[in-house]
C-alpha cells in the first residue's frame, strides 16, 4: 500500500510538472507551412558590383543609411521579414517578403538607394512556395 501511495504521489508531481510545458507548447505553436497550406513569399536576390570588402565598404557607406531606412519602413509594415548580407565578404544579399506582390517588390528593389547608386549590380526577384517550417525565426535568432 505504502509503494501504491508513492507512485501515486510521484505521478501527480510528474503530470503537474509536465501539463503547464505541454499547455505552453501548444498555445504558442504557430500554423507552420505544409503541403496542403503553404506560404507564399517573395525573395529579392542583389548581387553586389563590388569584388574587395574595401570596394564594397566604400561603394556602400554613402547609401548605407538610406538603404537600411528604405528596407526598415517594409520592416515596420511587415512586408519585408528578414534581410542581410551574404558571406564575410559579402557578394550580395538576400530579402524575404511576406504579404507583397512580385511587382512591388520589384519597385522596393528600383527605389532602394544600393540599387540606385549602383551597389547592386543586379537583382532578381522571385516567388518562393514555403512548404516546411520550422520554429518561428524571431525565437530562433533571440
Amino acid at each position: 500500500m505504502l509503494v501504491a501511495w508513492a507512485l501515486l504521489r510521484r505521478l501527480r508531481a510528474h503530470r503537474a510538472a509536465v501539463a503547464p510545458r505541454a499547455a505552453l507548447a501548444t498555445a504558442a505553436a504557430p500554423p507552420l507551412a505544409s503541403l496542403s497550406n503553404p506560404k507564399l513569399l517573395v525573395v529579392l536576390e542583389y548581387v553586389y558590383a563590388s569584388s574587395s570588402m574595401e570596394e564594397l565598404v566604400a561603394l556602400r557607406a554613402p547609401h548605407r543609411d538610406k538603404h537600411l531606412t528604405h528596407a526598415r519602413c517594409w520592416a515596420a509594415s511587415g512586408r519585408l521579414l528578414m534581410g542581410g548580407a551574404f558571406g564575410d565578404l559579402p557578394t550580395g544579399g538576400m530579402l524575404i517578403f511576406a504579404g507583397a506582390t512580385k511587382d512591388e517588390v520589384t519597385a522596393f528593389a528600383e527605389s532602394d538607394p544600393y540599387v540606385r547608386a549602383g551597389v547592386v549590380r543586379r537583382y532578381s526577384v522571385r516567388p518562393w512556395t514555403v512548404v516546411v517550417e520550422g520554429a518561428p525565426i524571431a525565437a530562433t535568432l533571440a
